[in-house]
């Protein structure tokens, strides 16, 4: 997002992480979107990785 130059925050409330713009753009938006993807290739792939080495009890 430095790239850009685009003002951003976090915020993190120990349930939910978010990110914070003051002005969305274009390019900010295709960030946010391919950020969201990332997270959820993460969070399948890991639920998968579990599944696939661990047995439910």
């Amino acid at each position: 997002m430095d790239y850009y130059d685009i003002e951003f925050d976090f915020s993190d409330d120990g349930e939910n992480m978010k990110v914070l713009l003051e002005k969305s753009n274009d390019k900010s938006d295709i960030i946010l979107c391919d950020f969201e993807i990332g997270i959820k290739t993460l969070l399948t792939n890991y639920s998968e990785y579990v599944n696939l080495n661990y047995r439910e009890v």
